[in-house]
């Protein structure tokens, strides 16, 4: 089993909490992760996607990435509308240490939860890094991963997705110009 991340304090956390010994944490990309390295029976994303480069890019490795029956399942957020205003982060920074606050009636979980999402670097990045809209997320999974189940309703702000890889790779179509070597619908060969 390999974990990647870029963050050292993350990849730090997953040693501590779920070390075992076929756990290898890595210091990674996705994108450099290479698939003629080897290809993973399971890929498993959460809230990563939009921060490792272009959507479109981003989704074809990833595809790529999988072995022949191989499962990736991806769990990422999603522009409501909005996402690129600040006054958006600052609502969702409120309404989120609100519900904390209501659901556990913990005060000091609340502030944890205003605290990092308020973070100068949290809005940095989500200004940066901004997520598809349900429709774009739709969209571009469909096109990358056809047959791909769709999960919509984990959270107004998230959206997920399973596929499994074809077990086969499919061959090339022959170009429409020529026949395939065993088409036989051509006149028939000069016997004579």
């Amino acid at each position: 089993m390999t974990g990647i991340d870029i963050s050292d304090q993350m990849l730090q956390q997953a040693r501590t909490r779920h070390s075992r010994p076929n756990l290898e944490c890595r210091h990674r990309g996705i994108l450099s992760l290479d698939p003629a390295e080897g290809r993973f029976d399971a890929v498993l994303s959460f809230a990563a996607l939009p921060h490792a480069g272009p959507a479109r890019r981003v989704a074809e490795h990833v595809r790529g990435l999988a072995a022949p029956g191989g499962r990736v399942v991806v769990v990422d957020m999603i522009d409501p509308g909005g996402w690129g205003e600040r006054r958006f982060h600052l609502d969702r920074a409120f309404s989120q240490a609100r519900l904390v606050h209501a659901i556990s009636g913990d005060a000091e979980a609340a502030a944890i939860v205003l605290r990092q999402l308020l973070d100068p670097a949290w809005l940095a990045m989500a200004a940066h890094d901004q997520p598809l809209t349900r429709e774009g997320f739709h969209t571009l999974v469909g096109e990358v991963f056809p047959g791909a189940v769709f999960t919509d309703d984990l959270h107004p702000l998230m959206a997920g997705f399973a596929w499994t890889a074809p077990t086969t790779k499919t061959p090339d179509a022959a170009p429409a110009t020529q026949p395939a070597p065993d088409d036989r619908s051509g006149p028939p060969a000069d016997t004579g």
